[in-house]
């Protein structure tokens, strides 16, 4: 089965690296620098290069929702490109504050339950998702279980 990235869209790197947040694709000699997201689903150096068919992408909505909504149609065009059997699924935090880690982890303890029981169907469900990890040293609330947990039906 092959993995589920769960992933944040990132304004200043999807689908290519960026000279600010939103703003144009930063360019050297060789062209515009593929962003994280596309390097690890398409750079055959990835591991994940050809293995991944799902993707969740989670993006902010509220006042930035605009910027954000475009950078998303951004990186849809880049992967029908470049991965066309990739599959993206959209979900979006209505919030207006990317810092408020407290609620950034109530948003994924309520969505995460409910992708693992899709994606249970699909493969496995791989995190990469840097804003948790954020949450969960600062202490806000207990840890997810690790990955080698066994979860209650």
């Amino acid at each position: 089965m092959n993995p589920v990235l769960v992933t944040w869209l990132a304004t200043r790197g999807d689908p290519f690296e960026r000279t600010k947040s939103g703003g144009p694709f930063r360019e050297t000699s060789g062209g515009v620098v593929p962003g994280p997201m596309l390097a690890l689903l398409t750079d055959p150096a990835s591991p994940y290069a050809n293995r991944i068919s799902d993707v969740v992408v989670l993006r902010q909505g509220g006042a930035e929702a605009g910027s954000h909504e475009r950078v998303y149609e951004e990186l849809v065009t880049a992967l029908r490109e470049r991965a066309p059997a990739v599959r993206l699924h959209p979900q979006v935090w209505d919030h207006d504050d990317p810092t408020d880690h407290a609620a950034i982890y109530e948003f994924l303890r309520m969505l995460l339950p409910r992708l693992r029981l899709r994606c249970d169907m699909v493969g496995s469900l791989h995190l990469l998702c840097e804003r948790v990890g954020a949450a969960i040293v600062r202490g806000l609330r207990s840890p997810l279980p690790s990955a080698g947990a066994k979860r209650s039906a």
